[in-house]
């Protein structure tokens, strides 16, 4: 029983390397027109622009990293980070507000990709713990240009 796990194991490690190195994932770099909802703002729109993280993200590796920049219509700015899956249908974030002299505003994100008649919308559902009382929205992004 033993060398059947352990037989397991090791092919299911040959194979989760070798599916890992064939992937390359979409580039989502990009400016975004964005609505959305605040559990405690309510309804707000904004400006959502994406950039590949050059340094951290290499050829041949399963992922992309980005910095991404938000502007909302109440001249909020936050900036962030985010690591796509493998495949480029999933982003995962964390972002912050970049006024110190404003409340302590960040919170951390997952995105669905998905693209129809050659637009990439990005689907996003986060959680801001610090922010209030603690809150959650969601927004959905449509890449322009």
């Amino acid at each position: 029983m033993l060398k059947a796990i352990a037989g397991f194991v090791a092919t299911l490690v040959v194979s989760t390397s070798f599916a890992a190195t064939a992937v390359t994932p979409n580039d989502l770099s990009g400016t975004y027109a964005c609505t959305g909802n605040d559990s405690g703002d309510g309804n707000f729109q904004s400006t959502l622009t994406i950039t590949v993280d050059a340094k951290n993200s290499k050829p041949n590796q399963p992922f992309n990293t980005y910095r991404t920049k938000e502007s909302t219509s109440e001249l909020e700015k936050y900036s962030g980070e985010a690591i796509s899956s493998s495949d480029g249908s999933m982003l995962s974030a964390y972002y912050s507000n970049n006024d110190p002299d404003q409340y302590k505003d960040e919170g951390v994100s997952s995105i669905v990709v998905t693209e129809n008649a050659g637009k990439t919308t990005l689907q996003e559902n986060y959680y801001e713990p610090d922010y209030s009382s603690g809150e959650t929205g969601s927004e959905v992004c449509v890449k322009q240009g």
